[in-house]
């Protein structure tokens, strides 16, 4: 049976020690573990607050399997430390950010370049990352559907690749 997680966007008024308690009374399964601004966990204080926050979900027992991160691949990238801590967590995936559009470069050009960025750079560390495309939407339908935004939002990303990690 799949895994039936909680994206906690709308649940800040929420303490972390209230959270695990209330999600498990729901009969949910998993917590997206959420790094922005004003929640949790911040990217300021990821390595910090990370541990706690996916240590209080499993208390409880609950899945922490995902991770919301509104970051651009490139900052993924760059900060090491992070991407070694979601591995050693468990964290099996991501949701990336925000990507720029770049006009006149379509969409199958800008997630492919940024595919080969992230195996370039994740092949130098112990970590692997696995990108996969999903079988549920076309680039195609995505182009479409997103034409008159200034960027792709992570959503378009995120739709068509998942991102798996690993420590190796």
């Amino acid at each position: 049976m799949p895994q039936l997680s909680l994206f906690p966007k709308f649940c800040t008024a929420l303490s972390l020690d209230e959270l695990p308690g209330r999600v498990a009374e729901t009969g949910l399964d998993a917590v997206n573990l959420l790094i922005r601004p004003g929640y949790w966990v911040t990217p300021d204080d990821v390595l910090e607050t990370a541990p706690r926050f996916v240590q209080a979900i499993r208390g409880a027992g609950l899945a922490v399997d995902f991770c919301t991160w509104c970051a651009l691949p490139e900052q993924i990238l760059a900060d090491e430390d992070t991407l070694r801590l979601f591995a050693d967590l468990g964290i099996k995936g991501f949701r990336l950010g925000y990507y720029p559009r770049r006009d006149g470069v379509p969409l199958s050009v800008q997630l492919r370049e940024a595919n080969e960025d992230l195996h370039f750079a994740v092949r130098r560390k112990d970590i692997f990352a696995g990108v996969l495309p999903n079988p549920h939407r076309t680039v195609d339908e995505l182009e479409r559907d997103h034409q008159s935004a200034d960027h792709w939002c992570g959503d378009a990303g995120a739709e068509l690749l998942n991102i798996f990690l690993t420590r190796v």
